[in-house]
This record gives structure tokens, sequence and C-alpha cells, in this order.
């Protein structure tokens, strides 16, 4: 292996977080009873989640307003999919981000969702954007493979699913953005985490089974973590057997109708039974897309991965809030020297 830290232990870890445990003073990142007096007196919860200086997600001021300047760029290179389409790869476009200065950093490949890296105005989508601006503030470079619009489509949430799929195309993006960015003199190549949000999170967790290390990566330093919010963890749980060696965590709405979270308490029991280990983060009271910012609770239609074709989506600000904290202090613990 090359050198990484193995998962602690075979037992999985499921973090129960409800609104009636937190009110309860249930443990929490930072100060748990700074963060339950300003939930119960209905607060900015996000306010008491430390921040970089200048970050301005979560209030009035433009995102990133007085952050740290990052270089923004788009890549291209070809995916690793060449076995899919006769031998002929599909060229990836790829939003870069990552601080001044010459580095090295450690990076971040990150998988945007099924609607895609871009909105209809063709700017990032504010979720995408705001975990962007987040991580390279935090000094990683991040890397964001689009990988729909080069095939031809910019959402997948109302397609077939198996026109761009998890655990073939958009793994082999994935496996293509960590080689290009490894090969960067900037990045320290052997620490890239993988961070990937509902389609994006079922392709992550496809690099912890034991197909996941694609043939075209053999003998590269591999990810150091793997981060998967709300994933098909019912897919998941059909794929072939779990590595040990890499950190894996999960998180999950328990009110999330469109990725339901009690797949991802299976799926956790299964590679316990492996194995391996899975942290699974469970917000009781949480939907789908909890971590977006500012976005109201709503119904989103057209959406063929569920039988009603529908499905609740969401901002919950206290999972939010959580959820933020524990990434930046997963990220902090396992990619810096």
């Amino acid at each position: 292996m090359d050198g990484r830290p193995r998962h602690r232990g075979a037992a999985f870890r499921l973090l129960a977080l409800s609104l009636s445990l937190f009110a309860a003073g249930c443990a929490r990142p930072g100060d748990p009873a700074a963060l339950r007096a300003a939930f119960l007196g209905g607060g900015d919860i996000m306010a008491h989640v430390p921040k970089l200086k200048g970050l301005g997600i979560d209030t009035p001021q433009p995102l990133a307003h007085g952050a740290p300047e990052s270089i923004r760029t788009t890549v291209r290179f070809a995916s690793n999919d060449g076995d899919l389409y006769g031998g002929t790869p599909t060229i990836i476009e790829a939003a870069l981000l990552r601080p001044a200065g010459p580095g090295p950093f450690p990076g971040i490949v990150a998988l945007h969702d099924c609607l895609g890296l871009y909105g209809p105005s063709g700017a990032m989508t504010s979720h995408m954007r705001d975990w962007a601006e987040r991580l390279v503030a935090q000094g990683y470079a991040v890397i964001f493979p689009d990988s729909f619009n080069p095939r031809g489509v910019p959402e997948m949430c109302s397609r077939d699913p198996d026109l761009i799929r998890p655990g073939a195309e958009r793994s082999r993006d994935a496996a293509a953005a960590l080689g290009w960015l490894q090969a960067q003199p900037w990045i320290v190549p052997d620490r890239v985490g993988l961070i990937g949000w509902a389609n994006g999170g079922t392709t992550a967790l496809t690099f912890a089974t034991t197909d996941g290390r694609l043939k075209q990566h053999y003998g590269q330093p591999d990810f150091r973590l793997i981060v998967a919010f709300y994933p098909n963890c019912e897919a998941l749980t059909r794929a072939p057997g779990w590595r040990s060696d890499l950190p894996l965590t999960v998180f999950a709405g328990g009110q999330d109708d469109w990725a339901p979270a009690r797949a991802c308490v299976d799926l956790a029991a299964q590679i316990e039974a492996s194995g391996g280990g899975l942290d699974l983060v469970k917000y009781f009271m949480a939907h789908h897309d909890f971590d977006a910012p500012g976005m109201p609770v709503h119904l989103k239609a057209g959406v063929t991965t569920t039988v009603s074709g529908g499905a609740v989506i969401g901002t919950d600000p206290m999972a939010r809030a959580d959820a933020v904290q524990r990434v930046t202090n997963l990220l902090a613990s396992t990619l810096r020297p």
C-alpha cells in the first residue's frame, strides 16, 4: 500500500443526530451549548461553526467576500472511459479552483450531483460553488470534473440513469481527474481526497469496492479518504466486496426520500461484515441536499429514480452546520502533513 493510515477497526460508527437529541444536548463539533442555544432560540446555527476570516458563506455578503483570492481555470483531460466507447475516451472539462501561490497543496476531487456542475445560466451551481470556495479557502486545490456536458446532457435527474452511470462513466472521470491532479507540480500527490454528492457520492463510494481501483490507475497513489453525501446506498449494497484501507464517511438525511438513509445503515453493516469500516452520520430530520446553502425545503419534480417521480429537498441548517464542521475536521486530520 502507499502508507496512508488504514481505517481504524472493523465496526462502523452510526452518529444518529435528530432534532430531539440536539435539543437535549447531544455532542456536536465546536461548542454544543452555543449550537443548542442558537437552534432553540431561532438564531444563526452557522454563526457557531468556526469560519475562515472573510468567508462570506451563510451571510448577506457575496460568496467568499473578502476571502483569499482563488485561482479559477477550466482544464481538459481524457477520461479513462475508452474501454466503454471502443477505445475513444471522452474529453472531460473540469472546473479547477486552487489557492494562490506555488503550493504544494493537498487536493480534492469533487463530484457534482445529478443536477450537474452548472446551472441554466452557465454558472457553477450555488451548492457546488459553496463547497468549492470553502475548501479552497482552507488551502485545498479542488477539481470538479463535469461528467454530463461533455457527453451531451446538462443534468441527469430527469433522464435514464443508465445514460451516464455513477459506477462506470463517472468513476472513470474521477480516476482521470485524480491522475491529472497528481501530475501537477503544485499538488501533494499522495494527499488527495474524494468528495461526492448524491449521484457523485455514489460514484465516490465505488472507489472503496474491490473493483474500484480502475486498471488505468494501478501503481499510483490512491485517494486518502472518501466522503459521500446522501449516495444511493441501496445500489451500493450490490457492489462487489469492500476494501478496508480507505477511511469512508457517509452523510445521510433521515427524511431523505430520494436516497433513503436506511439503505446506508444496511450498507454500513455489510461493510463491517466484510472487515471494513464506515462512519455513517445520519441526521434524522434532514432531507436530500440538506447541506446546500439557503435552499428552501420543497418538492422537486421530474426525478426518474424515485417511485413517485419527485423528492423533497432543501437545507437543514443544523445538519449543514454539523456536516461542514465534520468535513473540515476530517480533511484537516487526513490530508494535512
